[in-house]
């Protein structure tokens, strides 16, 4: 008799689900809300490569049932990925476009946007399927505001990792090390990805990465 194979666990690393302006006011305090709400605030596109294909980053057959962006059905998330791959565990590593972390100058936006992603991402994700876990979004520009950010989302069960996004800036193992130097960030065991489309090695050499593991959280 041949051996039953085992059936294989699968851990998706990088789950994109995205939000929409409008879903992140309830979340936004004024005059960050305002901005969006009543001046119609967007960011410039911050993507640092062209997308060549149909559908741009998203898969075109990810488009929603009534028509919606890829990633903002849970549901319809369910059952084309979740439930026909048979995940185990999924962690969301999201498609808000801006990222908080992109913005370059505006601080204090970014990090009012940080934290109202994480608020609904907890909500309206984390907490609706056991299978799903999180990352922390900051504005890493600002490191004492990331680092409270850390501190105030960290400690949740399903968050366990830190993003830093796709974006122009080489973010490199400095930026890590600042917020990894603060106390109060070094006691949450999270997984720190640089999502960064080059980092510059000790020689000057641009080094393609799309992820770089700093330390990690068992789930």
């Amino acid at each position: 008799m041949p051996k039953k194979r085992k059936q294989r666990r699968i851990i998706d690393t990088d789950v994109h689900e995205r939000v929409m302006y409008s879903d992140l006011l309830p979340y936004l305090d004024n005059p960050w809300r305002r901005y969006i709400e009543d001046n119609h605030w967007l960011q410039e596109k911050h993507m640092p490569y062209t997308q060549p294909t149909v559908a741009g980053v998203d898969r075109a057959d990810a488009v929603t049932p009534d028509g919606g962006a890829a990633g903002t059905d849970l549901a319809f998330m369910q059952e084309q990925l979740l439930d026909a791959e048979g995940h185990e565990y999924a962690i969301l590593s999201g498609a808000l476009d801006p990222s908080p972390s992109s913005m370059h100058g505006w601080y204090e936006m970014g990090t009012a946007l940080a934290s109202a992603y994480n608020d609904w991402q907890i909500e309206n994700w984390l907490e609706k399927d056991s299978r799903l876990y999180g990352s922390v979004h900051i504005a890493a520009q600002d490191p004492q505001q990331a680092v409270r950010e850390i501190e105030r989302v960290g400690p949740h069960p399903k968050m366990v990792q830190v993003l830093l996004p796709i974006d122009t800036r080489s973010w490199g193992i400095r930026t890590i090390i600042r917020f990894m130097k603060q106390p109060s960030a070094i006691n949450y065991r999270l997984v720190c990805i640089i999502m960064s489309h080059r980092r510059i090695s000790e020689a000057g050499r641009a080094i393609l990465s799309s992820g770089i593991p700093c330390c990690q959280r068992r789930i």
